[in-house]
């Protein structure tokens, strides 16, 4: 996800002052006291709090989450790319495969304000 800003990870989901929030680094930030300490967002308190819970991990996961949609991305492409380079088949490219990796692009571009 190159060029594209955002705080830089780990986001870690913890509770403070009745919300359920991700907190990530950020340099000159003083959150609460906490020096160096971003909100990178807030989980709705009128829900479940287990959804809550649920939901700032799933928040807090997501810079892991893109790296690694953009490692297995990259390995894909450049396996593509060999495969062609040397003319063979790749019967390994399963019609549901290639969906699949399509469905990763089209959420890395979600993330990224591209769609």
């Amino acid at each position: 996800m190159a060029g594209v800003k955002f705080t830089p990870g780990p986001w870690v989901p913890t509770e403070r002052h009745g919300y359920h929030e991700i907190i990530g680094p950020r340099e000159q930030a003083d959150w609460y006291g906490d020096k160096g300490v971003w909100a990178v967002a807030y989980c709705d308190t009128d829900r479940d709090d287990d959804e809550n819970i649920a939901n700032a991990r799933l928040i807090a996961a997501s810079p892991d989450l893109a790296a690694a949609a953009a490692a297995v991305l990259a390995w894909w492409d450049t396996k593509l790319a060999n495969e062609l380079a040397s003319h063979k088949d790749f019967p390994w490219a399963e019609d549901a495969e290639w969906a699949e990796f399509q469905a990763l692009r089209r959420a890395i571009a979600k993330a990224e304000g591209r769609s």
